[in-house]
């Protein structure tokens, strides 16, 4: 049986391969020129994309670390899903 401690590992682990996720993927789309629909409907389900899997993940590393006994923690992944949650209402109107 997997313990509290563990399923905390394992959600970090999972938020850092989404923040790697959108590093490597944002990168490039940054630095190409973009001047058709096609390539700003991708960049928006892109983000989108990302959005809901940092929010998904975060909460789920918010909730491992609470009952795992480290609020501090848990209080740091509940911010960053808050974060993600603000953003995507931000940014993706505006795109």
């Amino acid at each position: 049986m997997i313990g509290p401690q563990h399923a905390a590992l394992i959600c970090t682990v999972l938020l850092l391969g989404v923040t790697a996720y959108f590093f490597l993927g944002s990168v490039p789309l940054l630095l190409l020129k973009h001047d058709n629909p096609v390539d700003a409907r991708f960049i928006r389900s892109f983000y989108n994309t990302y959005y809901l899997f940092a929010l998904c993940v975060a909460s789920a590393t918010a909730v491992s670390y609470a009952m795992a006994g480290r609020p501090a923690f848990a209080t740091g992944a509940a911010i960053i899903a808050m974060i993600a949650w603000v953003q995507r209402g931000k940014v993706l109107p505006m795109m």
